[in-house]
């Protein structure tokens, strides 16, 4: 190679061109760089995305297991229409802003963390972001074209409102994710023309929705557009099979919700019953109670009156003292009730 080019883009260079089977001067021709549509690199020696831009009639660049760490040295090549760079250590998603013709994106098994920069690429109808440490479904809302999205093997939790823009969506999967309600399908049937749902697959794994009790009778009552659900074709039947089982078990949970209610409309009846049985019990033995309390009072101040007498004989002093101390042993046991009658109609009126 001729020109002003650094070792280590002169050593990429000639990795491309080695590895395609290509050479220099026949690309020096006339028309010749032209000719060159699409490059592979597998197992090579390129870490980096160096001297693509003496390729910029590029449909189709594969770059598989390369250690690559960053995306970039694409600003030539717009005519790029497919785009593998797969089995590296890509972090982040970003230099593609001007591949507006590209339709096929494929950036599986790297370490992307989030969807981001995908906003120019308004014609992409193919997407694989499987094996990555993606979180969630944010950044896919300008792609309205897309057709096919793979986020196997991630960390997505909740699909929500993020896919309600990708009204072309065909084929979805969300195996090996940690999805594991059901609330997270009824965001799907909001995709009109969604027919093949991977929540379990054997290339990726399973999410643990697909683990569920009625997990395949629920999907198919919720998405009757489905062709194939996990990988394996549905046939007519199955739908039905699942339409009926579904409404089935829905009118025996709604008939059972009602036996729920029923019986604790019958349950707060009776609380309510007993809760006034027993205020209309606990009511005289209170009154008893407090009627015992001021009979004592009155009682122990007769004696100490009497005690104080100038007229009271000497020998009765003791008893006026001994009577007391038991009159007052029994105005604490009354109290003491009292104060447990008084406790427990502030929980009866509190419940």
């Amino acid at each position: 190679p001729q020109g002003q080019m650094s070792s280590e883009e002169d050593a990429a260079l000639l990795e491309l061109l080695d590895a395609n089977g290509l050479d220099w001067e026949s690309l020096q021709a006339e028309g010749g760089v032209e000719q060159v549509t699409h490059l592979e690199m597998f197992l090579q020696e390129y870490p980096k995305m160096l001297s693509l831009h003496h390729f910029p009639f590029l449909r189709t660049l594969c770059l598989i297991r390369q250690e690559i760490k960053e995306i970039e040295g694409l600003e030539q090549c717009i005519h790029l229409e497919k785009l593998w760079i797969v089995e590296n250590e890509v972090t982040e998603i970003k230099g593609l802003s001007g591949l507006h013709k590209l339709r096929e994106l494929f950036l599986y098994s790297n370490h992307i963390t989030h969807i981001a920069n995908l906003e120019e690429l308004t014609n992409l109808e193919v997407l694989w972001l499987a094996d990555n440490n993606i979180h969630s479904l944010e950044g896919l809302g300008t792609l309205g074209k897309l057709r096919e999205l793979n986020l196997a093997r991630n960390d997505i939790v909740v699909i929500g409102d993020w896919l309600n823009n990708n009204t072309s969506l065909e084929v979805l999967n969300l195996a090996d994710n940690s999805i594991g309600s059901f609330k997270e399908v009824r965001a799907l049937s909001r995709l009109p023309r969604l027919t093949e749902l991977c929540f379990a697959d054997p290339m990726w794994g399973e999410s643990p929705l697909a683990a569920l009790c009625n997990y395949q009778t629920f999907v198919l009552f919720m998405l009757p557009k489905l062709t194939s659900l996990d990988t394996l074709v549905l046939a007519d039947e199955t739908k039905h099979l699942a339409e009926a089982t579904f409404l089935k078990k829905q009118m025996y949970y709604n008939m059972r919700i009602k036996t729920v209610f029923r019986n604790a409309r019958n349950i707060i009846r009776q609380a309510n019953e007993g809760k006034k049985a027993l205020q209309s019990f606990q009511r005289p033995l209170q009154v008893r109670l407090v009627m015992q309390q001021k009979e004592i009072q009155r009682e122990l101040e007769e004696l100490e009156h009497y005690g104080k007498s100038a007229a009271t004989p000497v020998g009765a002093v003791g008893l006026t003292k001994e009577a007391a101390e038991a009159l007052h042993q029994k105005l604490s046991t009354i109290n003491a009730k009292l104060a447990k009658f008084s406790q427990q109609v502030s929980i009866i009126n509190a419940e």
